[in-house]
């Protein structure tokens, strides 16, 4: 079986799996997401904070500055939500994996998340920020990057939420659990930093 064959799902179907019934639309988010050749041009601004993209670190993402290895769909930084051709994962994004019910993919949401606090609580944000395509140094433009972010957490109820995670009595897997305590945590240590 050739990946690069347009009939690789059928194929694949044909060879490994020929008594279940054909569901191909179910795999449609296995493709790979077309890029036209404006969006590869194109240099990408945020609007607003409820549109930036974090690594599973938690660091910023500027798609425009990225490196082809980081380009690479196979990073596990694209995914076929709000924002397919970009990678990373919006704070919405991280929110709403933080409550899915597989637990691992809420395990590394919660995970992203306690570090985003953490940096967001430390202003650790500060040195790598860029507003209107310049190194922002402007106490009231960082402050206001700070006041949205935190306006969009709260939105989010991303503490709330991270708190039920921890709750024993509300959640049952010890390994969300732990990762929400540890968000916690960090969220807590960013403020006494």
């Amino acid at each position: 079986l050739d990946l690069n064959d347009p009939d690789f799902l059928p194929k694949l179907h044909d060879k490994y799996f020929p008594d279940l019934p054909k569901e191909i639309d179910k795999l449609k988010w296995m493709e790979p997401i077309p890029v036209s050749d404006d969006q590869k041009n194109k240099s990408f601004v945020y609007d607003n904070v409820d549109q930036l993209r974090f690594d599973f670190k938690g660091n910023l993402i500027n798609p425009n500055n990225l490196t082809p290895l980081q380009q690479n769909f196979q990073n596990g930084l694209y995914n076929h939500a709000d924002s397919p051709n970009i990678p990373g994962y919006s704070l919405s994004e991280l929110s709403r994996l933080s409550r899915s019910n597989f637990q691992p993919q809420r395990c590394i949401a919660i995970q992203t998340l306690g570090r985003i606090l953490y940096k967001l609580s430390s202003k650790k944000y500060d040195n790598i920020l860029q507003i209107e395509d310049h190194i922002s140094s402007d106490e009231s433009e960082l402050d206001e990057f700070y006041n949205q972010a935190w306006k969009t957490v709260h939105k989010l109820r991303i503490i709330d939420s991270l708190s039920e995670a921890s709750d024993e009595n509300l959640t049952r897997n010890l390994s969300v659990r732990n990762y929400a305590l540890d968000a916690l945590w960090l969220w807590k240590q960013g403020e006494s930093d």
